[in-house]
């Protein structure tokens, strides 16, 4: 996994500096990596971790102005990225190797509002310069055979 610094850095490049986007993404990826550890157990999950996500949720994200003024085109990809990831756990529990690549794509789905949140900012140009770049430098932490590892006795 990259370090913050390195995600913090590569976070404002993608998104051209504009604080209100980052603090965007910032939040939203800070909540799903909180909900994705509570519920997978792979990382220890500290008290102040879980009390900085529920203020992310409940007091940050419903006032946040980047998220309100681009409402229609964010929250679908939250809505879509978040059903991705629970689909993803469900077909961890099936097994079986076709689920678990399913799964193991499935489950950084919602890094599209980090893509479209580029998009946003720097037009869709700016978005297909960046995207893959997106995908690897802060979506892509974990191969695969290390995500297969993590689940243990899964087959």
């Amino acid at each position: 996994m990259a370090s913050p610094e390195f995600q913090t850095e590569r976070l404002n490049y993608f998104l051209k500096g504009y604080r209100p986007a980052i603090d965007f993404v910032a939040t939203f990826s800070s909540l799903c990596q909180v909900w994705d550890d509570l519920v997978d157990g792979d990382r220890p999950v500290t008290a102040d971790d879980i009390n900085r996500a529920f203020e992310g949720a409940l007091l940050h994200l419903a006032v946040d102005p980047f998220y309100q003024e681009h409402f229609a085109a964010l929250h679908i990809l939250v809505r879509m990225g978040i059903n991705a990831w629970l689909d993803s756990n469900k077909l961890i529990e099936l097994g079986g190797k076709d689920h678990l690549i399913l799964a193991y794509v499935l489950r950084d789905l919602v890094g599209e509002v980090a893509i479209a949140s580029a998009g946003i900012v720097g037009g869709y140009e700016w978005m297909r310069e960046v995207s893959l770049d997106i995908r690897l430098d802060l979506l892509n932490d974990e191969p695969f055979e290390d995500f297969v590892r993590g689940l243990g006795d899964v087959d």
